[in-house]
């Protein structure tokens, strides 16, 4: 409604626009508010799955590599996690990296393992002991040195026939009992006397294989056998006192050749270790390890109704000792006794003030103005 001059030339703002987007960008704040509110539907994940590769943690133990700052991150130095494409500089670590809830939802699953029916734990249970019979096998011996022979034989005609009667056929057999290779002429050849070969006695090694065996299983099932527990006496009341206060407030000068024993610390002599303070060393001497090596378990003796009759016999005729009546006449004859010395012992004090202050004004007057002006002294009058 104003007038507005021809040369006005300065800009005007359509103020209902910027109303307009005003209004717009509230209403897109709000809504991305409510949007932030609302709660976002799960994200499904697979369930755990074993690996079905192998962990490489062994192809760059001993290779020097030059990084530079244009280097790659998979070739510098340490354990490269092209998932989550990070670094990690050691083993541990790298392990726990790929075991990790971090890992596992990159490659997305989640940490929960699936449930085994009872079918599916039945079936583990039977391949396990499919693999513990398997391990435990015992091999028949003498089928073992049959088989062996039949080797060495095939192996005997197999030489002649390629050598044929020129070459002189040897018999290799392999041990796999005692890991070596044993050559031994055909006993159907023709021996040189100037033959100074090593000849095997195979007997003797055959019979060497079978006792080792025989060992190894009597070993085996020696291991197998469970050994006796062992009876440990029951904890009982420590008979000595602990010292704690022996080397308080001292010093001591260590070297490299000082005992355990001398060094600074709680040394226990029959763990032979050092504890740095007492409550780790009143811990030790109480715990496990401790009572087990001085031949004791941490259990304790079950008291039986007599012994428990007794402690309270015992307790009782101690509070009856505390709480013993005195005699009131003697009490009281006490108290009296007590009274008067305290009074003579006032009294005593009194005088002796008296007599301090007497010889201090005494010694500060003249006693020729005293005689003179009619009194001895500024003292007081009461007694």
């Amino acid at each position: 409604m104003t007038f507005k001059r021809p040369e006005d030339h300065r800009r005007k703002w359509d103020r209902d626009e910027y109303e307009r987007l005003a209004a717009e960008r509230i209403q897109e704040e709000l809504d991305a508010q409510e949007k932030a509110k609302q709660k976002l539907p799960p994200i499904k994940r697979d369930l755990l799955r074993q690996r079905d590769y192998r962990v490489d943690l062994e192809s760059k133990l001993g290779k020097s590599v030059v990084i530079t700052k244009n280097t790659p991150a998979s070739q510098t130095g340490g354990y490269y996690c092209n998932v989550c494409d990070c670094v990690v500089k050691d083993s541990i670590n790298f392990l726990d990296h790929i075991n990790g809830k971090k890992h596992q939802r990159n490659l997305g699953m989640s940490m929960r393992v699936e449930r085994s029916s009872l079918d599916q734990v039945k079936k583990r249970f039977d391949v396990n002991k499919k693999k513990l019979e398997e391990k435990k096998k015992e091999y028949d011996i003498e089928q073992r040195m049959k088989e062996l022979r039949e080797e060495r034989n095939t192996h005997l005609a197999g030489a002649s026939l390629e050598g044929g009667e020129k070459k002189r056929p040897r018999s290799s057999m392999f041990c796999i009992l005692l890991n070596l290779k044993l050559f031994a002429y055909s006993p159907m050849t023709f021996k040189r006397p100037e033959d100074h070969r090593r000849k095997w006695d195979r007997d003797e090694y055959e019979r060497l294989a079978a006792e080792r065996i025989q060992e190894e299983l009597d070993a085996q099932e020696k291991a197998k056998q469970k050994l006796p527990p062992i009876k440990r006496d029951l904890l009982r009341q420590r008979d000595y006192r602990v010292d704690l206060e022996s080397k308080l407030g001292k010093s001591v000068v260590i070297t490299k050749n000082t005992p355990a024993s001398q060094t600074g610390g709680y040394y226990c002599n029959v763990c032979d270790c050092v504890v740095k303070d007492s409550i780790n060393f009143l811990d030790h001497i109480n715990g496990k390890k401790h009572q087990r090596n001085l031949g004791m378990s941490m259990r304790v003796e079950r008291s039986s109704l007599d012994q428990v009759k007794k402690r309270f016999d015992v307790n009782k005729k101690k509070l009856e000792e505390k709480k013993k009546e005195y005699d009131i006449e003697q009490r009281m004859k006490e108290l009296r006794e007590e009274e008067e010395k305290l009074k003579e012992y006032r009294k005593e004090k009194r005088k002796e003030k008296k007599r301090k202050i007497d010889e201090v004004d005494g010694g500060d007057q003249d006693p020729e103005l005293s005689a003179i002006m009619g009194f001895s002294g500024f003292g007081s009058s009461k007694k």
